[in-house]
């Protein structure tokens, strides 16, 4: 049973590596797509209301999006520490 939930880890983290992440970057390149991704995540931006010193984990980041507008947002300074994927 173990086997089996390891290679189906395995398969989904390989997927993810070699297909999931461009799927993500093909839609997030269309202006439509963008504009709604945008504006989901400077909403949620808006509702966490970070302040500097704060620690932020962005789970299931995908291909990092979120996190790399909240940095515009938030100036040069801003910083945050990411990690790789969680299914590793």
């Amino acid at each position: 049973m173990a086997a089996d939930v390891a290679d189906q880890t395995l398969s989904e983290r390989r997927w993810q590596d070699e297909i999931g992440g461009s799927l993500q970057e093909r839609a997030y390149a269309r202006a439509g797509t963008r504009a709604v991704l945008d504006t989901q995540h400077r909403r949620l931006a808006e509702r966490l209301a970070t302040a500097p010193g704060m620690r932020l984990l962005d789970v299931g980041c995908g291909v990092g999006h979120l996190l790399a507008g909240w940095r515009r947002r938030r100036g040069p300074r801003a910083r945050f520490n990411t990690t790789g994927s969680i299914c590793r």
